[in-house]
């Protein structure tokens, strides 16, 4: 299909911000010139006759952590909640410790408790707000609005994965159909160029990061303020991952579709100048590798073609290049 009719029928990807610049020149390390895609001949079938990439949300993710982990944990550790419980007395005995802002009706209830508990006798007062603020903790916690805004980032962003590694016996195993598969090499460059949007690495940490202040959240919640905002933290979310995954070697392209987008997916068209290679794996069927060969001709005349084997003494894949025979002649 010519490049005009693409363009006329397919989405094509809002373009990324100032931001792109900042971000390229900041990384702490630069992505390899060419990173893969490994995916399955069906997919790779969609993705060269369309000319397209799909970008999806997590929640299609087989790992319930990645970019799912609570983002909030920080707000329930043990300190946390020691510091909201000093809050909670601190609001009881002192009225001034109210912030501007504070809910009204919630501060009228307080202010209610806190003289109730002035009248009592002094070695009273200790236990009767102890009582208090246990009373408040027990008490369900309606869905809050915070959690419906995490909700619908999750829903909204959009991430394409890659990997370093051409090679990864895992890899090959868990997402080009156990071998039978392809890998397609990309040029980074050209992508980012096209998208104006950075690829990030993924970090592998044991245990989420600390993304939130949660003094000021446990403020917003003991005095009723605006929760602060979730939105922009969301490349963090999707850039760390837990040690298991570290083979992986993975990049990862992150944004967040405007408020309202429908669905958890969007599929959009890449450079055709980017596809630099296609791998072929050591168990797939040769008149299907054969069929996704002739359809990388129409994006250019050098893509390189490989197919994987395996080693005959070692836990390795070995990668051979092939020719491939177009009009003309051989390629």
């Amino acid at each position: 299909m010519p490049p005009d009719v693409w363009r006329c029928t397919l989405l094509i990807m809002p373009q990324g911000d100032e931001q792109f610049e900042k971000i390229v020149r900041s990384r702490s390390k630069n992505p390899p010139a060419i990173l893969y895609k490994y995916t399955t001949v069906e997919t790779a079938r969609i993705i060269l006759s369309t000319g397209k990439m799909r970008f999806q949300s997590p929640l299609r993710y087989n790992d319930p952590f990645d970019s799912q982990w609570n983002t909030l944990w920080p707000v329930f550790t043990p300190e946390a909640i020691q510091y909201q419980r000093s809050l909670w007395e601190q609001w009881l005995r002192d009225p001034q410790v109210w912030p501007n802002g504070a809910n009204p009706d919630l501060r009228g209830l307080v202010d209610q408790k806190r003289v109730e508990i002035e009248l009592l006798p002094a070695e009273e007062q200790h236990q009767a707000i102890a009582n208090f603020i246990q009373e408040v903790e027990s008490i369900p916690q309606p869905p809050e609005a915070a959690a419906r805004q995490l909700s619908d980032l999750r829903r909204r962003m959009r991430v394409l994965c890659l990997c370093e590694n051409d090679r990864s016996i895992l890899m090959w195993s868990h997402y080009a159909d156990q071998h039978r598969g392809v890998a397609l090499g990309f040029d980074v460059t050209s992508l980012e160029n096209e998208w104006h949007r950075p690829l990030q690495p993924v970090e592998y940490m044991d245990g989420p990061p600390q993304l939130v202040d949660p003094k000021v959240w446990i403020r917003a919640n003991v005095f009723g303020l605006p929760s602060p905002k979730l939105e922009g933290s969301e490349p963090r979310w999707a850039l760390t991952k837990h040690c298991d995954w570290k083979y992986e070697k993975e990049w990862r392209f992150v944004w967040t579709a405007s408020a309202g987008t429908l669905g958890d997916y969007e599929e959009f068209l890449f450079p055709r100048a980017s596809l630099k290679e296609l791998v072929i794996g050591c168990r797939t069927d040769s008149v299907r590798a054969t069929e996704l060969q002739s359809l990388t001709f129409p994006f250019r005349s050098d893509v390189r073609y490989s197919s994987m084997s395996v080693h005959p003494s070692r836990f390795e894949l070995v990668r051979t290049d092939i020719p491939v025979v177009k009009a003309g002649g051989l390629g």
